[in-house]
């Protein structure tokens, strides 16, 4: 049977050379061919791969670090299609309605050795993530993040379940591996690295299985890649019970237009609170500070976006700051937890509440009360990151709950 395989996303990945004088601009392409297995049982977990001499000095070992939701490795480097010097697996997805995906670890050694080596810059750009046009949509994570960016036409819905920075797809496919779309790419960018951890896979809302190409290419596509702004820090703490205070630092801007901060509740859903006018163009360092007045109850996620002058954009890594106001503090615990999750409410809150997944899908849930405690039920469902959504008041607040 002839099997058809539909293109997931390419990484390309370029880093800048030790030699300052290299430039972002002209970083060296790294080629990933001719794979072998060094240790493991190939496509299960645990199994190392070593791409020899990626650049000149360096070679990558590949590991699977784990299979999730049922998705399994096709291939691990089909060189037949896309570009012969990239790293294209296959990844299969599960038959069930879920999210799964395989986490890899690339790490960089010195070559011919087992001694670690460091990339000063990375950026890992992934190119056409895109859905199946039916019920399937491809998703792409990573952690550790300096900062990410997209087009200004990027249709991808992004998240931060922390550590991992996600972007998901729409339903839409798009025909060709094509860096011109820009509508279905982003670009994820390291600093100092010697290990990326990141996660391909998809969510399925019709149970079909499919064998979806992942194509990393490991190289500079477009002088775009030198990024708008070096942020050398970004900061949220808490003030006192009505202020939190947000700081950062650039120590380079280029055509960077304004930054936009941003604010949530669960760490998936931003809404804007302030604008600030950027320098332009600058060389040398400078602080930039705002105060929330009016902050969330409970935890507050905050982000940095930064737009371009051509209106592209790209985000800070996430804050999470804790307002500790006694009327509305839930307590759950323990969290992480594998089976059983105690939550007590104030009194001034409503006991009826939901548990929805990353996905934004609401989760069949079991629990009973015990004293002024709820018990609730996690042992059914798979690990990951949910949300716990309950009313206080006239608006809706949600607390995370991290099942292991």
């Amino acid at each position: 049977m002839k099997q058809t395989y539909f293109p997931l996303a390419i990484l390309l990945i370029s880093c800048a050379a030790i030699n300052p004088s290299i430039s972002a601009q002209n970083a060296p392409v790294l080629q990933f061919v001719n794979p072998t297995l060094t240790s493991g049982t190939a496509g299960h977990q645990g199994a190392v791969y070593k791409f020899a001499n990626v650049i000149i000095g360096i070679d990558a070992r590949v590991t699977i670090n784990a299979l999730n939701g049922g998705a399994t490795l096709g291939n691990i480097d089909l060189s037949s299609a896309g570009y012969g010097e990239a790293w294209q697996p296959i990844v299969n997805s599960s038959n069930q309605n879920n999210t799964c995906y395989i986490e890899w670890k690339i790490r960089f050694k010195k070559a011919g050795t087992t001694t670690d080596t460091v990339l000063p810059l990375l950026s890992i750009t992934a190119v056409d993530v895109d859905g199946n046009g039916v019920a399937l949509k491809e998703k792409v994570s990573s952690s550790d993040l300096t900062s990410y960016f997209t087009w200004a036409s990027c249709n991808l819905t992004l998240s931060n379940t922390a550590p991992f920075t996600n972007a998901v797809s729409t339903l839409t496919n798009i025909t060709d591996i094509d860096t011109a779309q820009k509508q279905a790419m982003i670009q994820l960018n390291y600093t100092n690295i010697n290990e990326v951890t990141y996660r391909t896979g998809t969510t399925s809302t019709n149970g079909g299985a499919f064998a979806r190409q992942h194509c990393l290419y490991f190289k500079s596509f477009t002088q775009a890649s030198m990024l708008p702004i070096e942020l050398v820090q970004f900061n949220a703490t808490v003030a006192d019970e009505n202020r939190v205070e947000l700081s950062w630092q650039t120590g380079s801007e280029m055509n960077n237009d304004y930054f936009t901060i941003e604010r949530s509740s669960d760490a998936v859903q931003f809404e804007s609170i302030a604008e600030l006018n950027a320098a332009g163009n600058s060389l040398h360092l400078l602080s930039y500070a705002f105060v929330d007045a009016n902050p969330l109850a409970g935890n507050s996620y905050y982000r940095l976006k930064q737009t371009d002058l051509d209106g592209s954009v790209s985000y800070s890594d996430v804050r999470m700051v804790e307002m500790n106001t006694p009327e509305t503090t839930v307590t759950i615990f323990p969290n992480p937890a594998t089976m059983n999750v105690s939550i007590q409410f104030p009194l001034t809150i409503s006991h009826d509440f939901s548990l929805f997944n990353v996905a934004g899908q609401r989760e069949n849930i079991r629990y009973y009360s015990d004293d002024d405690k709820i018990i609730l039920d996690i042992s059914h469902l798979s690990a990951g990151t949910y949300f716990l959504q309950f009313e206080n008041g006239s608006k809706m607040e949600m607390r995370k709950i991290i099942v292991q």
